[in-house]
């Protein structure tokens, strides 16, 4: 056997004998510990395949920092005298001297968060896990000056961790289901279902904000990964939010609908191809219970953005009669056109009831709403 392959295998097998993964996590919280201490500007650890990953602002405790090369995908985590780069998209950790092991890194809400069991391995620390008593789980990283036990410190922190998992359970529960009198009747000779492909600007959001405009909008999983803070404020705006199949495959919803869980604790079956939707999209769509969404008036201009004049959308609207979606596809320099289709709708208001895409209402055909 090759002595590569064969230093490979071992340095495998010894690192599963040092490192022990998390039993079957018994809360959806797991607090992140460091030494005796719960602090709180730490976020939450997050538990996947048994593997609890912490937030690299939690090394930061022991002087281990970290870099980011979201082009590459790839996270770089050292010290003066020990480095390990995770390549996250191939899933293979190596240190400084070459040693190559499979662990990954994650990439949420703006931050990298590693397995804590496997870097504290390289690093001289130690994490463990702690299962709590139905508020909240802990992983514990410690670097030898540690004073309490695991079973210690979670009788020490048990006062502390359910008021912090009250806190967070309260701050993500669902909004109450609003009664038919809170949604607005759209009113007019047209209802316009006002609907946009990608992430919008902090403008367009104030500019929906100050006409009353709701509206769905139709994200990619690297739309929320980029930009959660963004999607949180689309949702607490009162907007509706779909999946983007950019490729029209629908591979990508399952990703996709856990990003925007993690995200805003929201779920949609709606969903999109933009101009690439097809009647095998449609039917998959079906046969997956998701609604699929096609535009009847088309804002869209491949990779571009909207058209350049807002003019041909404003007379394609001007021409509607009924329900139709409009649907805009944005990038950062659409806001002067944006602005000039939602204030001719809003304008216009005797002529256009302007409402959103929801999944509950669905009326219309095999797939318009």
């Amino acid at each position: 056997m090759n002595r590569k392959v064969l230093a490979l295998l071992l340095a495998l097998a010894l690192l599963a004998a040092i490192i022990p993964g998390p039993a079957t996590a018994v809360s959806d919280v797991c607090f992140v510990a460091i030494n005796d201490t719960l602090p709180e500007a730490i976020p939450l650890a997050y538990v996947r395949n048994s593997i609890a990953y912490v937030p690299c602002s939690a090394l930061s405790n022991f002087r281990i920092y970290n870099m980011y090369d979201s082009n590459a995908a790839m996270a770089l985590i050292y010290t003066s005298s020990q480095q390990i780069t995770i390549d996250i998209n191939a899933g293979v950790a190596t240190d400084k001297d070459g040693m190559t092991y499979s662990a990954t890194a994650l990439f949420r809400n703006g931050q990298v968060y590693v397995p804590a069991a496997f870097i504290c391995s390289k690093f001289g620390l130690r994490a463990s896990y702690i299962e709590g008593v139905g508020e909240g789980d802990i992983c514990r990283i410690t670097d030898g000056t540690e004073i309490l036990d695991d079973d210690l410190f979670l009788s020490a922190a048990t006062n502390l961790m359910r008021t912090r998992y009250n806190s967070y359970q309260q701050s993500i529960a669902p909004p109450p289901t609003p009664t038919p009198t809170e949604i607005p009747e759209p009113q007019g000779n047209s209802t316009i279902y006002l609907t946009f492909l990608g992430l919008p600007t902090a403008y367009l959001l104030n500019l929906l904000k100050n006409y009353g405009f709701t509206a769905t909008f139709f994200l990619t999983s690297a739309d929320i990964v980029n930009a959660p803070e963004t999607v949180r404020r689309i949702v607490g705006n009162g907007h509706n939010v779909g999946f983007y199949c950019e490729t029209a495959d629908l591979w990508q919803v399952p990703e996709t609908a856990e990003l925007l869980f993690e995200a805003t604790h929201i779920k949609t079956v709606l969903a999109t191809a933009g101009s690439g939707t097809s009647q095998e999209f449609i039917q998959a769509c079906l046969e997956n219970d998701l609604v699929p969404c096609q535009y009847d008036i088309n804002g869209i201009a491949g990779q571009n953005g909207l058209e350049i004049s807002a003019m041909s959308i404003i007379s394609r609207l001007n021409n509607a009669r009924g329900n139709k979606i409009l649907m805009l596809n944005l990038t950062k320099d659409n806001d002067t056109t944006v602005r000039a289709i939602m204030t001719h709708l809003y304008t216009n208001a005797d002529n256009f009831g302007v409402t959103t895409v929801r999944e509950v209402g669905y009326t219309g055909g095999i797939n318009h709403v």
